[in-house]
């Protein structure tokens, strides 16, 4: 026989919680993270981290978060030691789901930088710039670095290399290191999410590719 619920019971059906699957995601600042950038899905936090050894005068991880599941991974870790090595990143957030991350460390008289581009929704790590490692002077890793719509990264190490977007395996030579390249700048059109990447050569020529195809 058919069970009829009295009206009472029918609200209270009807105001149970949804199913987990529905509940609310975790906060990207849980733990005592501090928002640093937010763009679309994205959340790029800090937090402070235990020192692991005595000079250590700063230990800070920086995470990137994808609020819609509150999953987040570290993408860069600053640590200082006094004024002998002191940690600094830059991040840029791309289309509200790719992470440029643009990282320099500075001790003494030599400089070390390193880039890289994550995708915050699948916590993947797309490109770095590890093609630019070692260099032979005082400072290793890239000279300039612009990050594209699509997940894409331009730099210059004497070369000048590009990731025209996120699923390109390998960087593609755009100037070699005798034409002197550098002056990086991108201009964007951000409805279209397409790039103009500009640059000079070292006989002041002025160069430019548009990334529409």
């Amino acid at each position: 026989m058919r069970r009829i619920l009295p009206a009472a019971a029918l609200v209270a059906t009807l105001l149970i919680p949804a199913a987990t699957a529905d509940a609310e995601a975790p906060s990207c600042t849980r733990g005592g993270a501090t928002l640093e950038q937010a763009s679309g899905n994205v959340r790029v936090v800090r937090r402070e981290l235990k020192k692991t050894g005595k000079f250590q005068t700063r230990r800070e991880a920086l995470s990137a978060c994808w609020a819609p599941t509150g999953k987040r991974f570290r993408i860069a870790t600053e640590t200082d030691h006094g004024d002998d090595l002191i940690t600094s990143t830059d991040v840029t957030i791309l289309e509200g789901r790719y992470v440029g991350v643009d990282i320099l460390y500075m001790g003494g008289i030599s400089e070390s930088a390193r880039a890289f581009v994550f995708d915050a929704r699948t916590q993947k790590q797309r490109h770095n710039s590890k093609i630019c490692e070692p260099d032979t002077d005082d400072h290793t890793g890239p000279d300039d670095v612009q990050f594209l719509s699509g997940g894409g990264m331009v730099f210059i190490c004497g070369a000048l290399w590009i990731f025209r977007d996120a699923a390109q395996k390998a960087p593609e030579m755009l100037e070699p290191a005798s034409a002197l390249p550098g002056s990086l700048a991108v201009a964007g059109r951000s409805k279209a999410f397409i790039d103009r990447v500009y640059w000079t050569l070292g006989d002041g020529t002025v160069k430019s590719l548009d990334l529409s195809g």
